[in-house]
């Protein structure tokens, strides 16, 4: 089961910010306040109350018994509040923000997304973060930008799965087949998006699940 959400920030209207105001965690709050750019605090707190929103809807539960937390090296991870304590469901959740999109999956499997707006970066300044062959890619590609964003993506749903180790000068993110023999990992991608991609990812854990097993949600 992977369930997924995307929204875009822009079009929150203002009962939802109060409720995100509402729900709000200390930790967020106060990073919300930090924040030097007060806009990028706003996409954070919207990007954690989508990935609460859309937990919630899993679990059955309102959101406002959902609790978002952090391992330490910051993967975040669910507890719910019920009357006999808290507990943390056997659901894993990735988050994932480019204002101004906000990208959200829970999964039974292990489960990653990444979403990214497409940006133009001269291929010179990417020599140090990716492989040859991924370059020559994005240098064919017809959209070269859209390709660069595509693998992107791909580069930190790994990283997100299995850390930033596993990224090395060797790896070759446009060979779907290597990955998926290397990591265990599966893609659904959409690049169709006129300003943006995304990915999701997830692991062997659920061999079997299918496009049509990813349920998209509003929420």
């Amino acid at each position: 089961m992977i369930l997924a959400a995307l929204q875009n920030m822009d079009r929150i209207d203002p009962e939802l910010w109060t409720q995100i105001n509402a729900r709000m965690e200390p930790e967020t709050a106060e990073r919300v306040r930090a924040a030097v750019v007060p806009r990028k605090g706003l996409v954070l707190a919207a990007g954690r109350d989508l990935a609460r929103r859309l937990a919630a809807s899993a679990l059955g539960v309102p959101p406002e018994n959902v609790r978002l937390a952090h391992e330490k090296d910051g993967r975040p991870f669910l507890l719910v509040c019920r009357q006999a304590g808290p507990e943390r469901p056997a659901l894993e959740v990735s988050i994932s923000h480019s204002d101004p999109y906000l990208l959200s999956a829970v999964s039974d499997a292990g489960i990653a997304c990444d979403i990214q707006t497409i940006r133009h970066f001269p291929l010179e300044a990417l020599s140090g973060f990716f492989a040859e062959a991924d370059l020559q890619c994005i240098r064919r590609a017809e959209d070269p930008d859209r390709m660069l964003c595509r693998l992107w993506c791909r580069q930190e749903c790994l990283i997100k799965r299995f850390g930033r180790a596993c990224i090395t000068r060797q790896l070759v993110l446009c060979d779907t087949a290597e990955l998926r023999k290397q990591f265990g990992i599966h893609f659904l991608e959409d690049v169709s998006g006129e300003d943006r991609c995304l990915c999701l990812a997830w692991t062997e854990a659920a061999p079997a699940l299918a496009d049509n097993q990813i349920e998209w949600r509003q929420v």
